[in-house]
């Protein structure tokens, strides 16, 4: 499977290559500062299409190749096949709401340590590259154009999160279970990773807290739509209060709620009770035939 992704990636570099050079006049391998300049509206084009390619090439194409290589017996792997509920798809609708305030919670606690005290040259280097990243972030979501949001949506909301889902929970999570036979730790470690692979050490907990989430929904529901709807709910709503606060609506008290002065309580106390509701009930939800297939296949 990290053959398939880094073979993507060579595919997904060279792609780009081949369009950035005659619609842009960017050679990407000799010219790497010219992708830097967000003022251009044209290069952050070029991004956009950069996040599709990537996506399509370094994520859904390696899933895809790696489920068609592995099933067998009409095997089911990524567990796309089976329709999803509307009942379900309510209340995966209703758990991103819910958990949206303790992310928010968890974004706060993450940035209360600051490696500056700790270690002043990684500190700063840290703190650069997450104000740098969320530079280029708020560059590539902050329009005025209705098309533009659409491909944003699309690309970051909808693709990202088929893509993701299908390398996290569809085959790296199911991996991990059949490694260490012990459905806990591999959600947690599927998690770690997922996580780890957005290079973004101040937004660690709350994907963290998100990945986490996201293995539970996929061993409960047996089914890896939910999972997409609820990763791309939290693309999408980013992308959206993006965009409207770029057109000056003042949408503050969402950034707020779960982290500010008062709030932070509400987030914290929805964190207990879901894993006190957790503590009690994942045991109950987890579909047991589901993990031991894993186990074994």
């Amino acid at each position: 499977m990290f053959s398939l992704i880094f073979l993507g990636y060579v595919f997904a570099t060279f792609f780009v290559f081949l369009l950035a050079r005659p619609f842009w006049g960017i050679n990407i391998f000799e010219n790497q500062d010219a992708l830097n300049d967000i003022t251009n509206e044209s290069i952050l084009t070029l991004h956009r299409l950069i996040m599709i390619i990537s996506v399509i090439f370094v994520f859904i194409t390696p899933a895809t190749v790696f489920r068609k290589f592995i099933e067998f017996e009409g095997q089911d792997y990524l567990l796309v096949r089976k329709k999803p509920s509307l009942k379900l798809l309510g209340i995966t609708l209703l758990l991103f709401l819910i958990c949206f305030p303790v992310s928010n919670f968890l974004f706060y606690l993450n940035n209360l340590v600051d490696f500056s005290s700790i270690a002043k040259e990684s500190g700063d280097a840290i703190r650069a590259a997450e104000e740098e990243n969320a530079t280029f972030t708020k560059a590539i979501l902050y329009t005025d154009t209705f098309s533009t949001y659409l491909i944003n949506v699309v690309a970051i909301a909808l693709l990202t999160a088929i893509g993701e889902e299908f390398v996290f929970r569809g085959i790296f999570q199911r991996l991990l279970i059949k490694m260490t036979r012990n459905v806990h730790v591999a959600v947690f470690f599927g998690a770690v990773l997922f996580s780890i692979m957005h290079f973004s050490y101040y937004g660690f907990l709350p994907r963290l807290f998100m990945g986490l989430i996201l293995g539970y929904i996929y061993l409960s529901t047996a089914n890896i739509w939910y999972c997409i709807l609820f990763h791309f709910l939290n693309n999408a709503f980013a992308i959206t209060f993006a965009w409207l606060m770029s057109k000056g609506y003042d949408l503050s008290f969402f950034d707020v709620l779960g982290s500010g002065d008062v709030d932070r309580w509400f987030g914290l106390g929805i964190l207990l009770v879901l894993l006190l509701f957790g503590i009690t009930q994942l045991k109950r939800l987890i579909r047991k035939d589901l993990v031991e297939e894993m186990k074994e296949y």
